[in-house]
């Protein structure tokens, strides 16, 4: 994968623009970054799939211990769900041509909370988990395909926005936002299964299997109704041409 990307990409420098902002104080290159809506954007949207990814990890084994009554279960739900990931992700490129990066991710997250409806009037029949593990690996597939793709497009417009090229913070502090969210959500996880008495035995107590199961199903509707709304007000894809073309008249884009 990494040789495909490698071969398949063409690298375009802005090495004035570059050694300008690395010349400015790190303040005004985070006022820069604050300055951009549509990375704050992204930032929040991986924030939401960092809840899902946590909320996924932990609780699809106890899950498929506690609702479907065999843990077992997890690793062919895990399976059912990353095939459509992956294949999605590999075969994504003429769709993002025709149809553009925004929307698919957006009918994507749309496609996840489907997924977690349609289970919820169900939610201990296993053929109908493994249909909604399906349809959310295909619904994952357009963020994973698209999303750093779109934080490059995000330093576009920061770059139009500020003429302050700041490429590197915002890659870094995507990753940290990254890395924030998934704390965040492993707290509030731990925290709420403790509330509920969850004890991890074999047998485990009612309100335990209810916080399981509603984490499970609203967690992961709430992460990806989160990226739904975030998606809705996200239109530099529109903008995008018009902005390079700037750029251009600027003297200001490497072409």
């Amino acid at each position: 994968m990494l040789m495909w990307t490698f071969f398949g990409c063409k690298e375009r420098f802005h090495p004035a623009a570059t050694k300008e902002a690395e010349g400015l104080p790190f303040t005004t290159r985070l006022g820069a970054a604050l300055h951009n809506k549509y990375f704050i954007m992204l930032t929040l949207t991986m924030i939401a799939v960092s809840l899902y990814q946590n909320v996924n990890g932990t609780c699809s084994t106890y899950y498929a211990q506690y609702v479907l009554g065999n843990a077992e279960l997890m690793g062919v739900m895990q399976t059912v769900e990353k095939i459509p990931w992956i294949l999605g992700v590999i075969f994504l490129a003429p769709f993002i041509k025709r149809f553009g990066k925004r929307n698919l991710v957006l009918a994507g997250a749309v496609l996840c909370v489907a997924a977690q409806i349609i289970l919820m009037t169900n939610p201990a029949n296993y053929t109908l988990v493994l249909v909604s593990a399906a349809l959310r690996g295909l619904g994952e597939a357009p963020f994973y395909g698209c999303i750093f793709t779109m934080l490059a497009d995000t330093i576009e417009f920061g770059h139009w926005k500020t003429n302050i090229r700041v490429h590197a913070l915002l890659f870094s502090a995507f990753t940290v936002g990254q890395k924030f969210g998934g704390g965040i959500a492993g707290w509030a996880i731990g925290k709420l299964m403790d509330a509920s008495g969850f004890t991890g035995l074999e047998v485990e107590i009612p309100s335990a299997v209810n916080m399981v199961q509603n984490l499970y199903l609203f967690g992961t509707i709430a992460a990806w109704g989160a990226v739904v709304v975030f998606m809705i007000f996200y239109h530099l894809d529109k903008e995008y041409n018009g902005i390079v073309a700037d750029l251009a008249k600027r003297g200001q884009c490497a072409g």
